[in-house]
């Protein structure tokens, strides 16, 4: 996203190049869709006692921020907002050197993003961690934001707030992420790996786990500029054995979990749309075109759109060229009914940059090594997972009915019950009135896309 969304997988398996076992690696469940949600997102622990935030992972930003109690103006997320009094290692971060902004004597921060989202808040530090269920993550001491307000998409998303991996710094210390590879005890090294799913997926940090990779693949390296941002160097796009983009068209391009889409400069997304409209037109891909950008699947819900062919992107790896499947799976997703397939690549207008978004990542092991400066990739079967609240069943018994003769009781029961309908229309009217001015007021201050399911454009690097 760029700067503008975890339980632990215990198994013995096989990280990285033959290292056996949980060997310095912290791992962490991932949660989120592309239709659903838009991100992918993971929960960290903060604080101490540690508190739960859900925050969305994003390797196009550098802040690890999400809002605290005392707000002036923050959404209802999936988490209470974090207290830092409520935690004994919180430190603020007064105003002086490297403090780009103050707020009432502490070290402010603003960030405004490309789509129109912005957050500010206050810098602190305190002990964070990836949540984990085997207690092997360790927490480290690192400077996150404390949100006092929040506007657009970071007001009405569903998780708390965001987990920038980029590699830059920020005020105060490095990013968390880098906070973490200085844990050499128990983070082996500067690497971390994505696996999506459908549905979620796996985080790793200090390396990786090949046990994800689907039989007989390996993974497939190429030069990774991780300077500022994480760049590759697309060379190609190859549709149905047909060149349809070549280097001098992508521009720029960056690899960035935080963009919900694969964003195309305008000449290539036009090409790769008609090549795919030419090759799969009356059904010749088992399905019926359904507007502009979707296809209605012949065989019916639950299907996956294993007629359309796959894409190669070809990448720079030293003096060589290195071919990436992208399989229709990843370069289209579930519409809310089963058997419609949309894709998930977009156009970035007359912009000359290009962004590999969630959709490139799904349904492969994706290294970030930082050290090496390179990104493995490799077809992989991601594990799933699916956030679910935690909901409170345990409701109290119902009190006993007033202490009078059975055939009073009922009268009395029913005279009750009219005085609280009563009641409870009036209240309802009050309730009425109120939220009607409080949607006049909002009007003003809130976009009216306010839909985690409407954020398929999340397109959301800092505003330069």
């Amino acid at each position: 996203m760029a700067a503008s969304h975890i339980l632990l997988f215990c198994l013995t398996v096989s990280f990285g190049e033959g290292a056996v076992g949980n060997d310095r690696i912290e791992h962490t469940r991932l949660y989120g869709n592309i239709n659903a949600y838009a991100y992918y997102f993971a929960e960290l622990l903060v604080g101490s006692p540690p508190q739960a935030v859900s925050v969305i992972v994003d390797t196009g930003s550098a802040l690890c921020g999400f809002p605290c109690v005392g707000c002036s103006h923050c959404g209802n997320h999936l988490n209470p907002l974090f207290n830092m009094k409520a935690s004994n290692t919180s430190q603020s971060l007064p105003c002086g050197m490297g403090c780009d902004r103050c707020q009432a004597d502490r070290c402010g921060y603003l960030e405004s993003y490309t789509e129109g989202s912005s957050i500010s808040g206050v810098w602190f530090k305190d002990l964070v961690r990836l949540n984990g269920s085997d207690g092997d993550n360790q927490a480290v001491f690192a400077s996150l934001g404390c949100h006092t307000d929040e506007r657009k998409l970071f007001y009405t998303q569903t998780v708390n707030g965001i987990f920038g991996l980029a590699p830059h710094k920020i005020t105060g210390s490095s990013n968390v992420l880098r906070d973490m590879f200085k844990d050499q005890a128990h983070v082996r090294d500067a690497v971390f790996a994505f696996c999506l799913a459908e549905w979620g997926g796996m985080l790793t940090v200090g390396g990786y786990d090949s046990s994800y990779n689907a039989p007989g693949e390996t993974l497939s390296w190429v030069n990774l500029h991780h300077v500022g941002y994480y760049g590759v160097g697309l060379q190609q796009i190859i549709f149905d054995g047909i060149v349809v983009a070549t280097q001098r068209s992508f521009g720029t391009t960056v690899v960035d979990t935080g963009t919900t889409f694969t964003y195309l400069p305008q000449e290539i997304y036009y090409s790769l749309e008609q090549a795919l409209t030419n090759r799969c037109s009356n059904e010749k891909c088992a399905a019926s075109a359904e507007g502009d950008s979707c296809w209605k699947l012949t065989s019916g819900s639950h299907a996956f759109p294993s007629h359309f062919p796959n894409i190669s992107l070809m990448f720079t790896s030293g003096s060589l060229q290195v071919a990436v499947n992208w399989p229709a799976t990843a370069y289209m997703f579930r519409g809310g009914r089963g058997d419609v397939w949309c894709y998930a690549f977009a156009n970035n207008g007359m912009s000359r940059e290009t962004v590999l978004g969630i959709s490139f990542f799904l349904h492969k092991n994706i290294v970030f090594d930082t050290t090496q400066s390179k990104l493995g990739v490799a077809e992989a079967n991601c594990p799933q997972h699916h956030y679910h609240a935690k909901i409170n069943t345990d409701f109290p018994e119902p009190e006993p009915s007033f202490d009078l003769p059975p055939a009073r009781a009922a009268k009395a029961q029913t005279q009750w019950v009219a005085i609280m309908l009563g009641a409870a229309g009036v209240l309802l009217l009050l309730l009425s009135c109120a939220m009607c001015a409080w949607a006049y007021c909002m009007m003003d201050t809130e976009d009216t896309n306010d839909k985690d399911t409407e954020m398929g454009s999340r397109l959301v690097y800092p505003a330069k």
